[in-house]
């Protein structure tokens, strides 16, 4: 074994080497690379000081400026990459290992001008012995400026070259970003929309491989991380192109985990809330309009519904109940939904049937589904157990119209079971909010049967009228 790597190290250097040296050195270093790869009783037994030492010296003496290099001398070298890819898999090594293969990779960018097969292959091998290199927990890893600088290069070309780039490239990346290189790595726009777009790629209702389970930590790490909201700010500059393709991704992110911890939580909301109100203040604008914009108010549902799923799903958590109060986010809530509920007609089987029979006759509606009931959810979270919210709701006139949504609309599927639920909690140990919503009731304004799905009945005492619950809920209770 030891022969063979002096041969190749001999060979590498010799500026006058012949292809049958070459081809004769290939013969001898094909089957220990082969081996390498297959057996981890053989990695084991090469795993030794002489022999890494010997590969990172060839390594580190290859693709010197000022010499061309021909398509043998490069599967030579790819050899001896590849095999030190296998025995870094025993023992990942960091220091003047990684430093060296990095070093060569871009060495090699520089200096060679081959056919497109050689070039892809002697890429890829280089990615996945830095990913090798890089898999050891709690290691420093040098050069990570470097590291980004060359990814940033080629993450463009990753996709193309297949699954035996694209793993590595991404263990590479979150071994990297584990290794205090997060906040590098959101400083490279091309390296984060290259995670995003793969990610997007993904069916995320199937089981995920490990591959696409690494590429999720490591999205995780990203969204959740304070610098993400420049990154987003910077792609949003044209909310037509990729951007609801990208809010959408980072919407499956930010869904995927249930124990986000509050700083996490708070760097998520920052982003989130922005574009949130964003969209909310446009939607405003375009709804109530006679010649409205179908194109621009389709991209601007996306990004809504987008958005009010992440704020919905984040609910659950405190931090995220104190965020939202903090920065007055029922008001923007129950103003959007006031908007929707004035400009966007109800939708019933029998309204759909009959404007199916004279569709050619008839002027399109406005659609707008599921943002009432995402809506209605977040309002339902930020009010639960909390007087102070629902004293706000009804300050706002919100009772009213989730009070007009205890009904079935076909544009928003189960609004009727969150509004039930959503003024259980608004009407809950609330003697203004209940005696409000009686006053309504007592004016007509209010269905009697919306009263009891929700558990309670009117009555009249002493002349006043009074909300209270109902027999049937009091026995439940």
């Amino acid at each position: 074994m030891s022969n063979v790597i002096n041969k190749a190290q001999t060979t590498l250097s010799d500026i006058s080497a012949t292809e049958e040296q070459y081809e004769s050195l290939l013969v001898e270093l094909g089957p220990i690379v082969a081996q390498s790869a297959q057996s981890q009783e053989y990695r084991e037994l090469l795993n030794t000081n002489e022999i890494k030492s010997n590969l990172i010296e060839i390594i580190s003496d290859s693709f010197t400026p000022g010499r061309s290099y021909s398509t043998y001398y490069c599967r030579v070298f790819r050899g001896i990459l590849l095999l030190l890819r296998n025995i870094s898999s025993v023992q990942p090594e960091n220091g003047p290992f990684y430093s060296t293969v990095l070093n060569s990779w871009d060495r090699a960018d520089k200096s060679l001008q081959l056919n497109p097969t050689i070039s892809s292959q002697l890429l890829v091998s280089y990615i996945q012995t830095l990913a090798n290199l890089t898999t050891q927990e709690e290691q420093e890893i040098e050069n990570i400026q470097q590291t980004y600088t060359v990814t940033t290069k080629y993450c463009s070309q990753i996709a193309d070259l297949g699954p035996e780039a694209e793993f590595p490239f991404t263990l590479l990346l979150s071994n990297i970003a584990k290794n205090e290189g997060l906040s590098l790595l959101m400083k490279s726009p091309a390296l984060v929309e290259y995670l995003i777009k793969q990610f997007h790629s993904v069916d995320t209702d199937l089981d995920l491989n490990h591959h696409h389970s690494v590429l999720l930590s490591l999205l995780q790490d990203l969204v959740s991380h304070e610098g993400y909201n420049n990154w987003l700010v910077t792609e949003s500059q044209d909310f037509t192109l990729n951007f609801p393709q990208i809010l959408q991704t980072s919407q499956l992110v930010v869904t995927s985990k249930s124990d986000w911890n509050n700083y996490e939580i708070a760097a998520m909301l920052a982003w989130i809330y922005d574009f949130f109100k964003i969209f909310s203040q446009r939607s405003q604008e375009l709804l109530p309009s006679q010649n409205i914009d179908t194109q621009e108010l389709s991209i601007v549902h996306k990004n809504l519904i987008s958005t009010l799923d992440c704020i919905s799903d984040l609910g659950k958590f405190e931090a995220a109940k104190q965020f939202l109060e903090h920065y007055h986010a029922m008001d923007e809530l129950v103003a959007l939904l006031r908007v929707i509920q004035d400009n966007v007609a109800r939708q019933t089987l029998k309204k759909r049937k009959i404007e199916e029979i004279n569709d050619q006759n008839t002027t399109r509606e406005k659609k707008f589904p599921q943002v009432k009931s995402l809506i209605i959810e977040v309002i339902s979270y930020m009010a639960h157990e909390s007087p102070k919210m629902q004293d706000r709701v009804r300050e706002l006139h919100g009772l009213e119209l989730v009070l007009s949504n205890c009904m079935i609309d076909d544009n928003d599927p189960y609004i009727k079971e969150r509004a039930i639920i959503c003024i259980k909690i608004l009407l809950e140990n609330n003697q203004k909010n209940q005696q409000f919503v009686a006053d309504l009731e007592a004016k007509q304004s209010v269905d009697d049967q919306a009263l009891k799905d929700v558990g309670y009945e009117v009555e009249i005492e002493d002349g006043k009228v009074k909300l209270r619950k109902s027999a049937e809920q009091s026995s439940s209770d």
